[in-house]
């Protein structure tokens, strides 16, 4: 686990976060350097509870003491000169005033000196104490946190994600200045009622210019709050990496409670190694499945706010916010694929009054039509069970989660249908179709394409990739055809036996009107199959479709068998195991069973 920044520990200290307690486990080294910090929190804390409130610290009376935390104390003052009151944040205690931490408060002010921005608290002042403790004034926030305001001022959907937006535009002009903020989160985000909300605490921002020491952090650190950091950050990236894009992934982050009142991460109970391997190596959670509601175009932004690959992400907050906006508005979003169907509905969804006259005025003009169209057969054919039968390939295999298809006599990894990257795909069905996600993929693609916006006819675009020379090709118009989808059908449901059935421990084959226990095939053992099939079904005795070994095999070899197998099998009757290499599968295994050599039984 890699060593975290100065700034980590302080939040840690400072917040009394139980992460910290597993970080020192790993690190004991590091035990002075929290002692230190922790002391020094502690005495600022105590000093500010125990010590009088000064008078005047510049041209500024004290009214009370706000808060006080690991880089200093916060108090309510009024201003004398415009006459207001301000948020006072005096820099104070022991190893808090040592030259790194002075340089961290000054960077503070300095992000918040670019800025004036209505979404951001301003700052007003700085300077010094009588003592020489570094101090700023800020615009005074009188408001909640942004999910404790939504929950308690019971905000519609439509609210949150205006106040949302409203967040974003403010980050998106703090980045447009040059700063990312680096620790959005809630608890940063204060809204006052009158104002709305306003982005605060800005002590770990990076500021965009060259020469800036401390906008750079050792790569291998941590920066942030745990729930709504980003992979890059979890990860210990150099903070040249964590730009902007951070902060969308935080404001995802955000939008994703604020709508569901859960974390698309939830790291709570777990050890801080734990919490870290899950932010950058498991998908978050779908708001379309934690809340049906958020299903479609919510669904498709949060997905794409939240994506691992920063390249990946929405770009921008401005992006994010534009969105939100087009959703709100009933525009179709730029975070899912345009698709024309996509486009048709939300046209539909903004003119119903006029679709549906338009539609009545179709009807009745398409009646004498409709007479020649509906003719038995007719519609089947253009839109029923030959389009959705149809196929842009000759064959399909698997290598792994990786399909490659038989296109102009060769094999070649698909790289995409219709721009619809293939990962894209297989991830869709993995979601809809479960353990048969292969099945879904080679034998109702076109249904899928419709489902992710795309609604190919007669024809489509395919982009495959060379095996031997990586070279993308890409190949434009190809025919969908029945017969292409037959032969991928085909090939799965082709083997040199008719059936096969889990019975007890054993799988049977059944060929003609002998049967043999299966000992293994491709390699794969016979346990191994079985024992990956009965996790999907509960049954004693159960009968495998041929689709049903095709997925099997794919999962545990990796591959998809070839168009010869080999397998080991035992004759029931007498014991004998024989083994048979390179069976063509389209062979009858009782033709070839009685001149197999015999094996050593198992």
């Amino acid at each position: 686990m890699p060593r975290v920044s100065e700034e980590q520990l302080w939040s840690w200290v400072d917040r009394g976060d139980p992460a910290l307690e597993v970080y020192l486990e790993r690190h004991p080294e590091e035990r002075s350097r929290v002692a230190e910090i922790r002391g020094a929190v502690e005495g600022v804390a105590v000093s500010a509870r125990s010590a009088p409130l000064p008078e005047r610290i510049g041209d500024y009376a004290i009214v009370r003491l706000l808060g006080s935390g690991g880089m200093g104390i916060v108090y309510e003052a009024e201003q004398s000169r415009p006459r207001r009151r301000v948020a006072l944040k005096v820099m104070r205690g022991g190893t808090l005033c040592d030259q790194r931490s002075r340089a961290l408060f000054r960077r503070e002010v300095g992000a918040l000196g670019r800025l004036s921005h209505p979404g951001i608290a301003a700052i007003y002042e700085a300077g010094e104490t009588d003592r020489g403790e570094p101090y700023f004034a800020m615009e005074l926030v009188r408001g909640e946190p942004l999910h404790v305001y939504a929950r308690n001022r019971g905000l519609s959907q439509r609210e949150r994600i205006e106040h949302l937006v409203r967040v974003c535009r403010a980050a998106a002009y703090a980045h447009g200045q040059g700063v990312v903020h680096r620790d959005l989160k809630p608890g940063n985000v204060l809204v006052d009622p009158a104002a709305g909300p306003k982005i605060l605490d800005f002590g770990l921002a990076r500021l965009l210019e060259p020469g800036d020491s401390l906008s750079a952090t050792t790569t291998g650190q941590i920066l942030g709050t745990l729930p709504y950091m980003s992979p890059e950050q979890a990860a210990g990236a150099d903070s040249v990496a964590i730009d902007a894009r951070a902060d969308v992934y935080a404001l995802g982050v955000i939008l994703f409670e604020l709508l569901t009142d859960r974390l698309p991460h939830d790291v709570r109970g777990l050890s801080l190694p734990a919490a870290l391997r899950r932010i950058v190596e498991t998908p978050p959670r779908r708001a379309g499945k934690v809340a049906w509601a958020l299903r479609g175009d919510l669904d498709a932004i949060l997905a794409a706010a939240l994506e691992k690959d920063p390249r990946r992400r929405i770009p921008t907050a401005g992006a994010l916010a534009d969105d939100l906006e087009r959703h709100l508005a009933g525009l179709p979003i730029r975070s899912r694929l345009p698709g024309g169907l996509y486009r048709s509905a939300k046209f539909v969804g903004r003119h119903k009054v006029g679709v549906t006259a338009a539609i009545a005025v179709l009807l009745f003009a398409g009646a004498g039509v409709y007479a020649t169209v509906a003719r038995p057969g007719f519609l089947a054919q253009l839109g029923g069970e030959w389009y959705l039968e149809s196929s842009p390939y000759a064959g399909l295999r698997w290598r792994g989660e990786v399909p490659e298809v038989e296109v102009e006599g060769g094999w070649s990894e698909l790289v995409s249908v219709e721009g619809v990257q293939a990962p894209l795909l297989v991830a869709y069905c993995k979601q809809t179709a479960g353990h048969r996600w292969r099945k879904r993929f080679s034998e109702d693609l076109v249904q899928v394409l419709n489902r992710v916006g795309r609604w190919p006819l007669f024809r489509v675009d395919l982009e495959v990739r060379d095996p031997a020379s990586g070279e993308v090709r890409r190949l434009d118009g190809v025919r969908l055809s029945r017969a292409n989808r037959q032969a991928v059908y085909r090939s799965r449901y082709q083997w040199p036996f008719e059936g096969i059935t889990a019975e007890g421990e054993s799988l049977l084959l059944r060929s003609g009107d002998r049967a043999w226990e299966l000992l293994s095939i491709e390699g794969v053992p016979a346990a191994d199959l079985l024992a990956s099939w009965t996790q999907r079904a509960s049954r004693e005795r159960l009968f495998l479709f041929p689709t049903d070994l095709f997925d099997l095999l794919c999962d545990l070899a990796g591959r998809s068998p070839g168009e010869a197998v080999a397998l080991e099998l035992r004759d029931r009757s007498t014991g004998e195991a024989v083994r048979l290499d390179s069976v063509p599968r389209t062979d009858r295994l009782a033709d070839l069973v009685a001149s197999a050599p015999a094996t050593p039984p198992r």
